[in-house]
């Protein structure tokens, strides 16, 4: 579901989650995203995953936050959250400091492929800690092909907005 803006508990959720215009309540917060995200909503889905992740307004369960974002990920890369989820997996996997989850680099480097992939900053410094540590010699290759990409499709959109074209 793209279009996750409008529902009416990610709205009092973000209230509740940063103290907005009402008392900061992360208890409450997880109450709030959990209604969303059992709607399917990835933005909801994202931010209660790294609630259970730090055991923020809940019980930390590694687990729960890596069913969430895999549920997001499962969603497809064009789905709005799709970068988010797939860097906070691959953050998971390659630090393995997460409780119940041991360090694994070879999900890590698919992860965070996936999410660079999505444009998502973080999976880049994700990748890049990667070859500093010598795990996968054809990350900096990939990584500048996928800002190559970027970069391009970037100056693709800036041609279309100064021709006037769709």
């Amino acid at each position: 579901m793209s279009d996750s803006l409008d529902h009416p508990a990610l709205s009092a959720t973000r209230n509740t989650d940063d103290g907005e215009g009402v008392p900061e309540d992360a208890t409450e917060a997880v109450r709030w995203y959990r209604l969303a995200a059992d709607q399917g909503y990835a933005e909801a889905q994202n931010n209660l995953g790294l609630m259970y992740l730090d055991g923020d307004g809940a019980d930390q369960d590694t687990f729960e936050a890596v069913r969430l974002f895999e549920s997001v990920a499962a969603l497809g890369p064009n789905e709005v959250g799709f970068g988010y989820a797939a860097t906070s997996l691959g953050w998971i996997y390659l630090t393995g400091k997460s409780p119940g989850i041991s360090r694994n680099t070879e999900e890590a480097l698919r992860w965070n492929l996936f999410g660079a992939g999505s444009g998502h900053t973080n999976a880049l410094s994700n990748l890049a800690m990667m070859y500093a540590e010598g795990i996968g010699a054809d990350v900096v290759s990939l990584a500048r092909e996928l800002l190559d990409t970027e970069d391009r499709r970037d100056g693709e959109q800036a041609k279309l907005l100064r021709s006037g074209s769709p």
